[in-house]
């Protein structure tokens, strides 16, 4: 009886599977030596590159508004989109009321107390902004 835990038999077909697997890159690389290519590819990425820091200025920009500076970082980008949704349909209150359901109240303090102590110099109402109405003796 055989002990290997190969099955020479299957070999060809994983690699042709593999061979077929890099078929996207044979046609990229392809596609990457056509004149013009290299300036495409290029200002692809630039475009790329300017629409993900326009999103990060808003979403910075709705953190601050929020006072969510030091709980923000704590957020998916998806989960700050939220946020901002539901700032737009139902009051600019909505997403510190909602804030207990991405995270416990527990954790928001944490993740609160744990960033003031880093920055002394900022007010602590500016600092405990994202929690108001929270419960947990949140100043």
């Amino acid at each position: 009886m055989d002990d290997s835990p190969y099955q020479f038999e299957s070999l060809p077909e994983v690699v042709r599977d593999f061979l077929l697997s890099l078929k996207p890159l044979f046609k990229f690389i392809e596609f990457a030596r056509r004149p013009g290519s290299a300036a495409a590819i290029g200002q692809a990425f630039e475009d790329w590159e300017r629409h993900f820091r326009e999103q990060d200025q808003v979403l910075l920009a709705f953190a601050i508004k929020q006072s969510l500076i030091g709980v923000e970082r704590h957020f998916t980008s998806q989960q700050l989109w939220l946020m901002v949704r539901w700032a737009a349909e139902r009051g600019e209150d909505e997403p510190n009321r909602r804030l207990p359901e991405m995270f416990p109240v527990e954790q928001i303090e944490k993740m609160v107390s744990g960033w003031a102590s880093t920055v002394p110099h900022v007010p602590e109402k500016d600092l405990f902004g994202c929690c108001r109405g929270l419960s947990n003796g949140v100043p």
